[in-house]
């Protein structure tokens, strides 16, 4: 399957390979584990598990590295560094070590690991701390001392918020507590909703747990009103009202990147353009000075969830002075450890014709990152990569503006009355209504006809309308409900809504129907570029079934048939795919001998 895949991408690197390690609290016993992810020749997201080995050795990166190769050498009988493009750890610094040992790779960052390390720390759970030597006025000589350094001060009231909302949540865990809280939401007429019983996990739960309790307040409240014999008041009676205050405002701040890192990001066909998207809208809301925060006292409708519960707006300057560190706390994090965009992210956006008209605009900095740069909180390191933009911001302006200077001349959407117009900052408006058209002009030589088909690409528009409306699941949707969602009017400019076309467009299903055809070699490196993972969440699902080989049974004996059924388990899905494709290839040869 590799084998035919790198062929059809003209034996190009097209391949991300995930890759973690783990060892027993006694390190005495260890996992190598790796995982690769594709999308396929049918606009298909492949993600198939390679190794889930037991060694005990060293843990040096080239050793690792050469385990890696040569056990996937002796697996499968490819060589995985000719066709691997990305190369993806967890933030880990010798699993980060291992990826730069691929050479001819692009190392990436796992953005499910950094926003929830942005989070981990924004949230007061973490702090960073530096090692300073100060002069100890008494015996007059230089002192080793640890510093708190955190970007926006402490926040002990954070983890302290987070200790107490588990406790809250965990209290219901018996049936009951669990049936009582019941009975009291039917008596009211409060939404029967159960609390999240929650473990220290990922830190983006944290916030859907804050949401959860936000909503269950009311009944809560009543619950603990009319306390029985068996109950603890003190569970709801310790936190006060400026810590339910605080509660709905980090839930406002962070939610977000929460989103991003409980969801987005861990998507198994998220493609690599769409995340560049969602990521500045989530930066360009953190950096607002607008938050919409829960009312914990409105009413609550027969079925209400986290989407329903109104919200109102709040400045930023309203925030509570604890809020506000945990909003510097978070930019802070953010800055740090969200890298900009690069080469790779232009050439990314490029390749989706979603985004290619707007790649100016996108590659601007953050607004985050703009504030940053006025008040001098970004490194010089960060200053570079920001001018380093700006500066090759004429020569993306010149490759857009081949297909803003057309003449528009073929189908646009209908019923453009219907578009809205948005005043909203944060609505991230695309390509303004162009038309393809088509070039004759004669070829010379192989770099004539690259830069033909160059040309047409950069000219090429899509009315996404029919498209959308091509690939709904629901029936009862309009080329005029499309209309209505997917353009916006800003200044009397009619434009593509960025962040609807990237909901509604599923752009490997428009690849597979409509680009693959037109445009052959553009579609094989888009395959490659928009296949770029932006998580190793299957890799570490593998990991979660290691004890399977890791069992004491099979840490010296049958392991090779141990990684070879916990291989098979992951993978059941691809191994039924091919299965159904090499019976319809057989039924096809059939069909044509019995012609």
């Amino acid at each position: 399957m590799l084998s035919a895949e790198f062929r059809a991408a003209y034996n190009l690197p097209f391949l991300n390979v995930l890759h973690d390690g783990c060892t027993t609290g006694s390190g005495k016993k260890g996992l190598v584990g790796t995982s690769a992810s594709f999308i396929n020749l049918s606009w298909e997201f492949v993600n198939t598990a390679l190794l889930v080995t037991v060694y005990n050795g060293s843990h040096e990166s080239c050793k690792i590295k050469m385990l890696i190769t040569s056990r996937i050498k002796e697996f499968y009988g490819i060589d995985i560094k000719s066709i691997t493009q990305f190369t993806m750890s967890d933030t880990a610094p010798s699993a980060k070590k291992v990826s730069k040992l691929f050479e001819d790779s692009l190392p990436t960052d796992c953005a499910m690991h950094v926003l929830n390390l942005c989070l981990v720390y924004g949230m007061g759970m973490r702090e960073n701390y530096e090692t300073v030597y100060l002069l100890d006025p008494t015996t007059n000589k230089p002192k080793k001392e640890r510093r708190l350094c955190t970007v926006g001060g402490p926040f002990t009231e954070g983890a302290t918020l987070i200790k107490k909302v588990r406790s809250l949540n965990n209290y219901f865990n018996s049936p009951q507590r669990t049936e009582r809280l019941a009975k009291l939401q039917q008596f009211y007429c409060l939404p029967e909703l159960k609390p999240i019983v929650d473990c220290d996990t990922r830190v983006a739960s944290s916030v859907t747990l804050f949401q959860r309790t936000i909503v269950n307040y009311p009944a809560f409240k009543a619950y603990f009103q009319h306390c029985e014999s068996y109950d603890d008041p003190a569970v709801f009676e310790k936190f006060t009202f400026s810590e339910w205050r605080l509660l709905v405002e980090v839930e406002a701040i962070t939610q977000s990147l929460a989103d991003l890192a409980r969801i987005d990001v861990q998507r198994s066909n998220q493609v690599s353009s769409d995340l560049i998207v969602l990521m500045k809208f989530a930066l360009d809301r953190l950096a607002t000075d607008t938050f919409h925060i829960y009312d914990l006292d409105a009413a609550r409708p027969p079925k209400p969830h986290e989407k329903s519960l109104p919200r109102n707006d709040i400045q930023i300057g309203a925030l509570s002075e604890k809020a506000m560190i945990c909003v510097n706390r978070i930019k802070g994090q953010v800055l740090k450890r969200l890298p900009t965009l690069t080469d790779e992210s232009v050439v990314i956006l490029l390749l989706d014709p979603r985004t290619k008209f707007t790649v100016d605009s996108l590659i601007q900095p953050p607004k985050l990152r703009q504030e940053a740069v006025v008040g001098g909180v970004v490194s010089d390191e960060g200053s570079n990569v920001t001018a380093g933009l700006t500066e090759d911001e004429g020569d993306v302006d010149a490759v857009i503006s081949k297909g803003k200077n057309l003449h528009t001349d073929v189908d646009t959407p209908t019923n453009l009355d219907l578009v809205p117009s948005v005043d909203d900052k944060l609505v991230m408006c695309g390509a303004p209504l162009v038309a393809s058209s088509s070039s004759s002009t004669p070829v010379a030589s192989l770099h004539d006809q690259a830069d033909e088909v160059l040309a047409k690409w950069y000219q090429h528009s899509v009315n996404w309308v029919p498209a959308a409306l091509q690939q709904a699941s629901d029936d009862q949707l309009t080329e005029a409900d499309f209309t209505k969602s997917l353009l916006v009017r800003r200044r009397n400019d009619v434009c593509w809504n960025l962040q609807a076309l990237c909901e509604h467009i599923d752009i490997c299903h428009w690849y597979r129907e409509t680009g693959a055809a037109t445009f052959p070699t553009i579609a094989a490196l888009t395959r490659v570029w928009l296949g770029r993972s932006p998580s190793n969440a299957f890799q570490e699902r593998v990991f979660s079934t290691g004890a399977f080989v890791m069992g004491p049974p099979r840490t010296s004996t049958d392991n090779r048939r141990a990684e070879t059924q916990v291989l098979m388990m992951h993978n059941r899905a691809e191994i039924r795919r091919m299965e159904h494709a090499s019976v319809r290839i057989c039924e096809k040869i059939d069909h044509a001998t019995s012609l």
